[in-house]
């Protein structure tokens, strides 16, 4: 096969994904053919010990799959620990996922060296550079007698100020749990006692240096906090950094199990676990979130956002990765920032909202939703927000498991601004509605929502009877619903309500039956579904392509009997025609005759 794209990779970032494992999380951005790449791509990772030929070290890991937007990409590898202080190199080779040979990858050259913060891992040197040459040495002199003290002499001026020094590094601060091993306490720079922990954890970051800020690490073991963890000087950004799991972590007593960080909410405590605001660029990791559902609550007096196990409002730029959020009866995470990412993090067994989203162009992947919101008057797992003024758009939502929801997987909220451009893709969406069982849908968008991409997901098991919905919207416009696979429906899968949802196609889509609004465009061989919200619906066929396509409309509602006018386009022989409906399963079928629509009775 010849290969008839370019790639060229630019070396985004290279961090350890754990600080004392041998993984590490590469970014990168892929250019393909001149554009940046928006597809699945399959990548091959080999280590070399030299930047052409030699040997390569460990196993080639591959990367099927993986999902480039605007050409940016993150997978994560690990090598063991081979980075022993000599020179690394990285191979990698590339391919379109639906490349039809498995052999034929575009290798990219030239190799990639490896930063040197990955040999601090291995507790061994990094490469070490060329000695200089040795200066001569000058003559040794003998030693005369000691003259007398002089008189001082009077001071100079001052002399003119010096260049600015080079700016410090950031501040690194260990914080070790009460129930950390003797020797964890004893190198860490903070000690926890089980009781009020958010009060040294603040200490620790007001102790870290003005402007430049730094970093909390915390050790394995349970931070106990009745208060929130504050995070909100300007001048003052913070990286809060948990260990994840170790083989040789002892359990703890029979409430706290897991080996990791853990940061909980104290019995009967009525508060937030963590604020962060101020400057953009945050890192949150490796920290598992627990509400002790059971033992406390977060249902603070400030809205219902703010009182969130996690609220996030800072510039931007914030990477909550590889953590764990549960327990919590109320709102868990509320990001209102730009430029975010959420990646491999698990939400469970949370009674509100598990997940909000404001701002714009945000990123949410590989990460599992589970028992969210079955106890909240906000019960969408995930929420897209936008508060009055702001700019909510370009939300990226991708291969993600939503399953046991309490209401709807995905929502936008009744009354905020539209949320617009919004990409929902690879998702799996399993059983909703657990806690409002009428009329809810696993996605769920407003009036005013626009130029969504639903596409390459999976719907199964519709919610409950009465709540079977898949795509749900409500005088939407500019919708792209294609290649959905829908299984075991109560309901339509793609139900289209209100007076219009106008510039909307679907097509592609697998499962019991395909829905759409008549007045989107409609594939030939589509059928239709739609939602009146009162007792006539109005309805414009699209152009016909060839002689025999058929569209099919079948009313959904419970005011019946019911009036249909469908009115036909200039090239549909124009004119008003009216319809009358007595059940909700009438159907209509219109055949394309080569000039117009044809009305054909079905009974059904």
């Amino acid at each position: 096969m010849i290969v008839l794209f370019a790639v060229v990779l630019c070396f985004g970032s290279v961090g350890l994904a754990d600080p004392f494992g041998t993984a590490f999380t590469y970014q990168g951005q892929l250019v393909d053919a001149n554009h940046a790449a928006n597809s699945l791509y399959d990548f091959q990772f080999k280590l070399f010990d030299a930047n052409s030929a030699g040997n390569q070290l460990g196993i080639t890991i591959d990367k099927p799959n993986v999902y480039v937007i605007d050409g940016y990409f993150t997978v994560k590898l690990d090598y063991g620990n081979v980075f022993d202080g000599n020179n690394r190199w990285l191979e990698i080779g590339v391919r379109p996922s639906e490349q039809s040979d498995p052999n034929v990858y575009t290798t990219l050259s030239p190799r990639t060296a490896m930063p040197y913060p990955l040999y601090a891992v291995s507790d061994k040197p990094g490469p070490q550079g060329l000695q200089g040459p040795a200066g001569p040495q000058g003559p040794i002199g003998s030693q005369g007698p000691k003259g007398d003290q002089g008189n001082t002499g009077p001071q100079g001026p001052q002399g003119a100020q010096g260049l600015q020094g080079p700016s410090g590094n950031p501040g690194t601060f260990l914080i070790a749990a009460y129930n950390a091993p003797n020797n964890v306490k004893a190198k860490a720079d903070y000690v926890c006692t089980g009781v009020h922990d958010q009060v040294i954890i603040n200490q620790a970051y007001n102790a870290l240096p003005w402007y430049w800020g730094g970093a909390l690490n915390f050790s394995c073991g349970q931070f106990v906090c009745d208060g929130p963890i504050l995070i909100t000087d300007t001048n003052k950004p913070a990286d809060l950094i948990g260990e994840s799991w170790h083989a040789n972590w002892p359990p703890g007593p029979s409430d706290f199990n897991y080996a990791g960080t853990a940061i909980t909410l104290a019995p009967g405590a009525n508060c937030g676990l963590l604020e962060m605001s101020g400057s953009s660029e945050a890192r949150v990791q490796c920290i598992w979130f627990d509400g002790q559902k059971s033992k406390g609550t977060n249902t603070a007096g400030a809205g219902w956002y703010q009182s969130s196990a996690v609220y996030i409002h800072n510039g931007g730029d914030v990477k909550v990765e590889y953590c764990m959020f549960c327990n919590f009866p109320k709102s868990v995470l509320y990001l209102v920032n730009h430029g975010d990412w959420v990646s491999q993090c698990e939400f469970e067994d949370n009674g509100g909202t598990a997940l909000i989203i404001g701002a714009y162009r945000n990123f949410v992947n590989n990460s599992y939703f589970r028992g969210n919101g079955t106890a909240s008057p906000y019960p969408e797992t995930l929420m897209l927000y936008c508060p009055t003024g702001g700019t909510c758009s370009d939300q990226f939502i991708s291969n993600s498991l939503f399953q046991t929801c309490g209401s709807k997987a995905i929502g936008t909220v009744n009354g905020s601004p539209p949320i617009t451009k919004v990409t929902i893709t690879g998702c799996h969406f399993s059983d909703w509605g657990h806690y409002n069982t009428t009329n809810e849908a696993a996605i769920r968008l407003r009036p005013g929502d626009a130029n969504y991409i639903i596409a390459n997901n999976t719907f199964d098991s519709l919610g409950t009877t009465n709540a079977s919905w898949g795509v749900y919207a409500q005088d939407a416009c500019n919708l792209n619903i294609t290649n959905n696979i829908f299984w075991n429906t109560n309901r339509a899968p793609i139900m289209f309500a209100g007076t219009a949802v106008p510039n909307s196609k679907v097509s592609g889509n697998l499962g019991a039956e395909q829905t759409a609004t008549a007045t989107g465009e409609i594939q030939p061989y589509e059928s239709v579904a739609l939602a009146p919200l009162s007792e006539s619906q109005t309805a414009t066929l699209p152009d016909g392509n060839s002689p025999g396509n058929e569209v099919q409309i079948r009313m959904t509602s419970a005011a019946f009997p019911m009036t249909l006018s469908v009115t036909r386009d200039a090239n549909n022989g124009g004119g008003i025609s009216t319809y009358n409906f007595t059940t909700t399963n009438s159907y209509m079928r219109f055949i394309w005759t080569g000039s117009m629509w044809k009305y054909i009775v079905d009974a059904h």
